[in-house]
Order: structure tokens, then sequence, then C-alpha cells
């Protein structure tokens, strides 16, 4: 069986960690519950191998547009 091990790249914020700002997002959009008790077997299985698989990475990307210049 396969594991995969995702690599995520998130913004540092000074009053939080980075693994708590990706579940926080997971909370956001309803893959993780916020509160255990109320959380379906599927988001308990998510939120536990959270830990395990996802590994945060701090950083931020850039993406930079060419603006590109038509000669007449």
């Amino acid at each position: 069986m396969f594991q995969t091990h995702i690599f995520c790249l998130v913004r540092e914020l000074p009053d939080k960690k980075l693994i708590e700002r990706i579940r926080a997002t997971m909370i956001q959009y309803g893959m993780i519950a916020s509160m255990k008790s109320r959380a379906t077997a599927e988001q308990l299985a998510l939120e536990a191998k959270l830990t395990d698989r996802v590994e945060a990475i701090k950083g931020i990307l850039y993406v930079v547009k060419k603006k590109t210049f038509d000669w007449f």
C-alpha cells in the first residue's frame, strides 16, 4: 500500500504554528471538524493522517507575470 507524503508551503504568522494554519484552513473548507465530538469517521481519519503525512514548509510563493509589449 502506498503512503502519500504532502509538502505544503505555508506563510508564517507570529502567533500560529504552520501545521495549525493548515488545520484551520481544512476546518474552514469542511475537510475536518472543528470539534471532534461532531466529526465524521472520514474527518477523524483525515485529521489523524495530518501530522503523519503532511509536512509544513515555511515560505511564500511569488508569481511574477511578465508584461509583453507589442511593437508595431
